[in-house]
């Protein structure tokens, strides 16, 4: 005996949208919603496109206007699938709505939200750029300063670096934009400024990420300016450790940079050997160790990379040595 499954056609967020009293959060509370999206439902499209829907819809993925409501976390992440929704009817509808786009350059002009409403901003702006092919960008001159002006927020940060690395030319990154970006870094980033310590770590690992990505991009650093002061901030004795050390990590992608060199010898002559975690880095960057530093060598508390670097000392030529008479007696003993 054959038996035929009968399919019912019941559609919830269809139904839900014949309602003249359907809100925005009847819409966001249905579990259906990511299926009606996924199929391009048009009927859904044309709910998000009034304007007083859209309005609210933006509410909830890029303010915390309703963090109080028992189902935020919710309708918050279903606001922002259906403006990361990359299908056709649904991207074409946000490209041409002035009242979202407006919104989204609004959005530079606050101060930035929590860390969770910055991401959120965060995959709007990709998913556009992406689905535009970065032409979207001209519709956003002041992004980039507002990128660089809160890159200690992750999910900005982020977004400074997607944009870099994979939309260069619309997005206008060019020399001048890294060096407003590496005159973030201020000096008084020790730890009783960790704001300000957090703001400079977060630029030198931007950059240490496009430069990860995009080896060839350190042409966008080459100014006699830009050296400077990463080498000033390397070698100046209150620059944090952990910030000391991102630098001089940076300084490997930049060698082919025809600024390196010089910049680099002219602080070696600076450079006060610290003791602390950016040694190994510091000795690799200046070819430069003296007696003392070639002691801990023997020293059972030299960390792996500190011995690897002095040993690299005397298998590379180039290395240059500060060794003092006292020293050179203290190693014959």
């Amino acid at each position: 005996m054959q038996r035929w499954a009968s399919y019912s056609t019941y559609d919830p967020i269809e139904t839900l949208l014949e309602r003249e009293d359907v809100t925005i959060v009847d819409v966001l509370d249905e579990d259906s919603l990511s299926i009606a999206m996924r199929n391009s439902s048009q009927k859904l499209v044309d709910f998000f496109k009034r304007e007083e829907i859209m309005d609210e819809l933006l509410n909830w993925a890029l303010t915390e206007l309703y963090v109080d409501h028992p189902k935020f976390m919710k309708f918050s992440r279903a606001s922002i699938s259906i403006f990361t929704c990359v299908t056709v009817n649904f991207q074409k509808m946000l490209h041409e709505n002035d009242q979202f786009l407006i919104r989204l350059r609004q959005f530079q002009m606050l101060n930035p939200a929590s860390p969770r409403i910055c991401g959120h901003f965060q995959r709007i702006i990709e998913t556009l750029v992406i689905g535009t092919g970065g032409d979207i960008l001209v519709f956003f001159p002041e992004l980039s300063d507002f990128l660089i002006e809160n890159i200690a927020n992750v999910g900005l940060r982020d977004l400074f670096v997607f944009l870099v690395t994979k939309y260069r030319i619309q997005f206008h990154a060019d020399v001048e934009m890294f060096q407003k970006l590496i005159n973030q870094i201020g000096f008084e980033t020790n730890n009783d400024n960790i704001d300000n310590y957090n703001s400079c770590y977060c630029i030198i690992s931007a950059i240490r990420a496009i430069l990860s990505q995009k080896e060839e991009y350190f042409i966008l650093f080459d100014t006699k300016e830009i050296f400077d002061r990463l080498f000033l901030l390397a070698v100046y004795p209150k620059t944090h450790p952990l910030l000391a050390t991102g630098i001089y990590r940076l300084f490997p992608y930049l060698k082919r940079a025809k600024n390196y060199y010089p910049a680099m010898l002219k602080y070696r002559d600076m450079y006060e050997f610290r003791d602390d975690i950016s040694l190994p880095y510091a000795i690799e960057t200046f070819m430069l160790i003296d007696g003392k530093i070639l002691l801990k060598i023997f020293d059972k508390n030299s960390c792996t990379y500190l011995i690897d670097a002095i040993c690299k000392a005397f298998m590379n030529k180039g290395y240059y040595f500060l060794i003092d008479h006292r020293n050179i007696l203290s190693l014959k003993n």
